[in-house]
């Protein structure tokens, strides 16, 4: 979608149907299931919706099993993205050459830069030396990021300071929070009831009431879709969210939506 080309089907996650993604997504006539719940009974109604579809070439991940990309491959050309090794960057690269749109990709690979760079000069003048901790509360573990997903745009694109001491991904307990004590805290919630009930959980807890951005009020709680996707549309709408929720002097605990393009 960010290359300019619409699929005529597409995996939804129960968070974007949520969110109300707009119009370029309400384009999309076939929308697939996306429910890691309940793959195994969701792949088979999904690959007949699929078939249906008739695509011309059908892109995945390499989430994706072997036997299930070679069953893709009788239905349509199928290209598997290295989705864990390589940046979000080098994924847009390569789906453009693949649906002919490299000098697409390019040119709004140069427009994110320039957007980037102005989101982090107006950011920097409230954060200052600040540090963000980028938490995902899942229905069993709490994970924080040091790479990855938010984790690029704030670290990378953003240049804002990372609390933990490596650049990974990784599931932490309530009481090593304090061990990476942020000024602010941007954390997502799976959506079941069972990650609600995670974070019920953890904000009762006295190392989170103790945490130094809890005591400030500087915690923000965001949307799981576009927040903690990894891809070219997403951050995106990450840049348009963050502008609008650090670079604000008065720091707020409301829930922020953001969608679509600035």
């Amino acid at each position: 979608m960010a290359l300019g080309v619409d699929p005529c089907a597409a995996a939804f996650s129960p968070e974007w149907a949520s969110q109300s993604p707009g119009p370029r997504y309400d384009a999309i006539s076939l929308r697939l299931t996306d429910d890691s719940h309940n793959r195994e009974q969701l792949w088979e109604a999904n690959l007949g919706l699929l078939q249906d579809a008739e695509p011309d070439l059908i892109i995945g991940t390499g989430y994706i099993h072997s036997w299930e990309s070679d069953r893709l491959r009788h239905i349509a050309a199928t290209h598997i993205v290295d989705w864990c090794e390589t940046g979000w960057r080098e994924q847009l690269l390569d789906i453009a050459a693949w649906v002919g749109r490299e000098p697409e990709a390019r040119q709004w690979l140069s427009e994110y830069g320039r957007k980037a760079a102005a989101v982090r000069e107006r950011v920097a003048r409230s954060v200052r030396d600040e540090t963000i901790l980028a938490l995902l509360v899942m229905e069993t573990d709490y994970l924080v990021y040091g790479s990855r997903n938010l984790a690029d745009v704030l670290y990378g694109d953003l240049g804002l300071r990372s609390p933990l001491p490596f650049e990974d991904i990784a599931s932490v307990a309530p009481d090593r929070l304090a061990e990476f004590d942020a000024d602010r805290i941007i954390v997502t919630v799976g959506d079941y009831e069972a990650a609600e009930k995670m974070w019920d959980a953890l904000q009762s807890t006295d190392h989170w009431q103790r945490l130094k951005a809890v005591r400030s009020g500087r915690v923000y709680r965001v949307p799981l879709a576009p927040w903690f996707e990894y891809s070219a549309l997403a951050h995106d709408c990450i840049l348009n969210g963050i502008s609008a929720l650090l670079a604000d002097e008065s720091p707020s605990q409301v829930p922020i939506i953001v969608h679509g393009n600035a």
